[in-house]
């Protein structure tokens, strides 16, 4: 043991190794924190928790390559907009938002997006009018949105 204290003693009282030891941990330091203020990645647009946008795509290419249904229309309401959670700088009393960039160009850094309870979905299929396919996308619309099945109507199209 006394071996490796007296190459650790050594190797720290050069110089130049404390220094190097320094930089190590200041750059490490850095590398955290830079990490910590890195935007989250979106979720893939197959997702259903995905834009507002997408959560209709999503229901039809899921709806559409059910057995029966057919050529498939989706109309969804929601409760609300999206929510953007930003980060948030604190310095003592002082809060200011994280933003990259500067002038025109500087956006907002996210922490997180909250995306809207779905109020109600309106399908509208071709095979809407055999009860046993209705069922089955009443119960695939639940599962990808977890909407009420109070709040979900399927429809035959004309």
């Amino acid at each position: 043991m006394k071996l490796k204290s007296d190459k650790l003693e050594q190797f720290l009282s050069k110089k130049k190794n404390i220094t190097l030891l320094y930089l190590i941990v200041i750059i490490s330091i850095l590398i955290l924190a830079f990490a910590r203020c890195a935007p989250e990645k979106k979720p893939a647009a197959s997702s259903v928790s995905g834009d507002t946008a997408d959560i209709e795509a999503v229901l039809t290419k899921a709806l559409e390559a059910m057995e029966g249904v057919g050529k498939v229309h989706v109309a969804v309401t929601y409760e609300s907009g999206k929510e953007t959670v930003p980060i948030f700088d604190r310095e003592g009393e002082k809060e200011t938002v994280v933003k990259l960039g500067s002038g025109t160009g500087a956006h907002v850094v996210t922490q997180k997006e909250i995306m809207p309870r779905v109020r109600g979905v309106m399908v509208v299929a071709d095979g809407g009018g055999d009860s046993t396919i209705r069922a089955n996308i009443l119960a695939a619309v639940r599962a990808l949105t977890d909407a009420p099945a109070h709040n979900i109507t399927v429809f035959k199209a004309k």
